[in-house]
């Protein structure tokens, strides 16, 4: 199985910032590929729309990719960018997901939710 797959499985082919489901999806480069992103699981995400394609059909605003696109600032405090000049590696940055809140996301498609962070944290705490 690729890496997108890997993502529309994890992301259950919703949008990971809305949660639509059956519109354009594309699988995103939180660390885009221009600046060293890696093409991996904990790096993309499934976002409705059309972004890095904007202009050809449509601004693309209308939809998430094209929002985040536009929207540098809020994408990165969100998790869905994550900027150029960043060293911490993608899979110990939050996103913020639609219906499980901020989680991170693991190299092998998996997510670790908030709530589970927080028990894990408190466990080697102990």
């Amino acid at each position: 199985m690729s890496v997108e797959d890997d993502v529309r499985l994890r992301d259950n082919s919703q949008c990971f910032r809305c949660g639509k489901a059956g519109y354009p999806m594309e699988c995103h480069h939180r660390l885009l590929k221009k600046h060293g992103g890696p093409d991996s699981a904990d790096n993309r995400l499934m976002l409705c729309g059309r972004g890095n394609l904007a202009g050809r059909w449509d601004d693309g605003t209308e939809w998430c990719h094209g929002w985040g696109d536009h929207n540098g600032k809020a994408a990165r405090a969100a998790g869905w960018l994550i900027s150029q000049f960043s060293r911490t590696p993608p899979g110990q940055i939050p996103a913020r997901h639609w219906d499980k809140g901020l989680v991170l996301l693991t190299s092998d498609g998996g997510v670790i939710a908030e709530a589970e962070q927080a028990a894990e944290k408190g466990d080697s705490d102990g």
